[in-house]
């Protein structure tokens, strides 16, 4: 078959099972840490909060080697939708601290800015796939 030779293909797939191999690691983490954080006292109750992080960087790692993994053109089709948006969100955040300094939004989470991230990323990827079919 002409797809298993695609190293697009390949990377994609093993992508797939990585990702969820590692999303499924950090739910059930993230479940039984917080199930059990009330009743930690220091320091186990910082490494509980922070070890669903763990699973995150096996997601990372995938990620990278998902990008290393794909021909030219999937690359600069990840990085840029990536780069566009970076600035995007960098636009929104600092856009709404200005309005956050006299206090007239409240201060928002970590996850905000990480989920308009997200799905800026998701947006931008099917636009500027979008430019070149």
């Amino acid at each position: 078959m002409a797809s298993e030779k695609n190293p697009t293909v390949r990377a994609a797939r093993r992508y797939v099972v990585e990702l969820s191999i590692g999303m499924a690691a950090y739910v059930v983490v993230l479940i039984a840490t917080r199930t059990v954080l009330a009743e930690l006292a220091q320091p186990w109750l910082t490494v509980a909060a922070l070890a669903p992080a763990l699973p995150l960087l096996y997601v990372f790692a995938a990620m990278l080697r998902m990008l290393r993994g794909t021909d030219e053109f999937a690359r600069m089709l990840l990085v840029e939708s990536a780069a566009v948006a970076g600035g995007i969100t960098a636009l929104l955040a600092a856009t709404y601290g200005f309005a956050e300094g006299p206090h007239l939004l409240p201060h928002p989470s970590a996850w905000v800015t990480w989920s308009t991230f997200m799905a800026v990323w998701i947006i931008a990827a099917f636009i500027i796939r979008a430019r070149y079919r």
